[in-house]
């Protein structure tokens, strides 16, 4: 099974989606982006201990997280949904191409 860096980093610059999230992307330079809810957001990530930590610096508030991330893979190999699950619960995003 993959571990939570080894998922973040095959996702980088992939589009995640799901019913409350669009347009987001965590991108290898440290930031993300996205809408939530029509809330356009951005902030910054790192990997720490083995888990993805995050923190909002525009549109949305909370205090930095950190999360463990699994992911789903399809027949071919490709991972095809990614869930983040820490402290405040679980979301679970379809991975594009």
């Amino acid at each position: 099974m993959a571990q939570t860096g080894e998922i973040v980093r095959s996702i980088l610059g992939r589009q995640l989606n799901s019913t409350q999230v669009s347009q987001s992307y965590i991108h290898a330079d440290g930031t993300l982006e996205g809408v939530f809810n029509g809330i356009s957001f951005a902030g910054t990530w790192t990997l720490e201990d083995g888990k993805y930590c995050r923190k909002f610096t525009r549109g949305l508030t909370g205090a930095p997280i950190c999360m463990t991330v699994t992911a789903e893979y399809a027949s071919d190999g490709e991972i095809r949904v990614v869930v983040f699950e820490g402290p405040g619960g679980r979301a679970k995003f379809q991975v594009g191409h």
